[in-house]
């Protein structure tokens, strides 16, 4: 039945393509999987919890511009792609795969944990038999190193995407005991309460703008897209080469000059970007490792994090701790006039512990209304970070840069004579900022008072 026009109605197109035993390409499509015969497929919203040892990738997010296979996402795009669940025309476009990271790491950093969200093509049935997804998860493992697996594979709603939808990051940082003096049994508690007391200064809502790449996070936001078709997850992307060039610069370095700036620049002005909020940071229990050592995990758990933010905070508490710099200098680098460069611990011990999401809003099922790991995929997450992410742990807490790095942060510590100043600048503009408000808010109330009068 053709109209007017020349054009088939999508109905009769419908009917002609079972009449001839095709397939409709819209909710359901065929595609090869793994060389069996060709079967009717459908497209399903799903997420992966996806583990990696990062100590040889140059990051999670996929970048292709660089080398082949230097990304975890670009080696994780294939195997699922090779495992059957991306059809061809969808492979390597991560704007028609809906693609999306709860989180993006950085250089050496691992993951226990991370989500990535996406369509994939499976069989109609596949998540109401097997609810977690294990067998999907299994499939790409085939395709992926042993640095990298996938422990299980959730159903989501069409509207879900991982970062969006991310409610808070947690993430684990494991500093070695030699660092802060602890080599036996006996923990030295008043260090690790020293440590704990600066830990809990970063909990709240706070500019963190001397703890990140300042220029990066601008006032305006970028208009420009990550390739999953999103905005971008900061302002410019700090990962690229040019910043790990000059990260690996600053750490030979550990600080830089305290500076306070009189006058606001425009371009270099504090926004509501450089804000980020902490919700918990604790000292847990020391570990030992099998050669006798020990780590003691830092866990920080915030709605997001900047560029090298973790890294910072951690390097400013062991300093802080061993130190370096008296406690009372840490609220100075939160003012907003406060420009100085802070020291930012080794990325080789930090790892994406996992997240928390908000409820879907439509729940493509009644049993679950929000995105949560299974008991099966959360032991294999476990077992994955004990096999895989804490040996090489364990083996970068042990390696020379940790000494390296401690030393450099203890001989170019500021002077106590500029730590003084810049404390006495800090409380001196405090004070005229509670007088500002003082005065402003008499003038409010004697504004009041006069039109309640007349």
């Amino acid at each position: 039945k053709v109209g007017t026009r020349g054009r088939i109605g999508i109905r009769t197109w419908k009917r002609w393509c079972a009449s001839a035993h095709r397939t409709v390409p819209t909710e359901e499509t065929n595609t090869e999987d793994e060389g069996t015969s060709k079967r009717r497929l459908a497209k399903r919203r799903a997420a992966l919890f996806v583990g990696y040892a990062g100590s040889k990738y140059r990051g999670s997010q996929i970048n292709r511009e660089r080398a082949k296979g230097c990304t975890v996402e670009e080696i994780l795009e294939e195997a699922i792609y090779r495992a059957g669940f991306i059809v061809e025309n969808n492979y390597q476009d991560f704007g028609k795969l809906r693609w999306s990271r709860c989180s993006r790491t950085d250089k050496g950093v691992h993951a226990a944990c991370n989500v990535v969200s996406l369509k994939l093509v499976v069989e109609p049935g596949a998540f109401e038999v097997d609810e977690e997804g294990i067998e999907i998860a299994e499939r790409v493992n085939r395709h992926l190193p042993n640095d990298i697996h996938v422990s299980s594979v959730k159903r989501v709603s069409k509207s879900f995407r991982a970062r969006e939808w991310c409610k808070s990051r947690t993430y684990q940082y494991y500093v070695p005991g030699k660092i802060l003096g602890i080599e036996n049994e006996n923990p030295q508690k008043e260090r690790l309460q020293k440590l704990q007391e600066t830990l809990d200064f970063y909990v709240g809502n706070r500019p963190f703008h001397n703890f990140t790449v300042m220029k990066n996070y601008v006032q305006k936001p970028s208009i420009e897209k990550d390739e999953g078709g999103g905005p971008a997850e900061t302002m410019v992307f700090a990962g690229d080469e040019n910043n790990i060039a000059a990260e690996e610069r600053r750490s030979k370095r550990a600080w830089g000059s305290l500076k306070w700036q009189l006058e606001v620049d425009p371009r270099d002005k504090v926004g509501s970007s450089h804000y980020r909020k902490i919700t918990d940071f604790v000292v847990k229990e020391p570990l030992r490792t099998a050669a006798g050592k020990y780590l003691v995990p830092l866990q920080v758990t915030g709605v997001s994090f900047m560029y090298n933010q973790i890294r910072i905070m951690v390097g400013t508490a062991i300093a802080i701790t061993m130190g370096a710099i008296p406690i009372d200098a840490l609220p100075a680098f939160f003012a907003q006039p406060a420009r100085t460069r802070l020291p930012i611990a080794p990325p080789h011990t930090l790892v994406l512990a996992g997240a928390e999401f908000y409820p879907f809003r439509q729940p493509h099922t009644q049993a679950h209304n929000s995105l949560f790991q299974g008991p099966m995929g959360e032991e294999r997450s476990r077992t994955f970070l004990q096999e895989a992410i804490l040996p090489e742990i364990f083996a970068a807490a042990e390696a020379e840069e940790w000494d390296e790095w401690i030393n450099v942060v203890l001989e170019t510590a500021p002077s106590p004579e500029e730590l003084d100043r810049f404390v006495c600048t800090y409380q001196e503009w405090r004070e005229e900022r509670k007088r500002i408000a003082l005065s402003r808010a008499q003038e409010q109330e004697s504004a009041s008072s006069q039109s309640t009068t007349q």
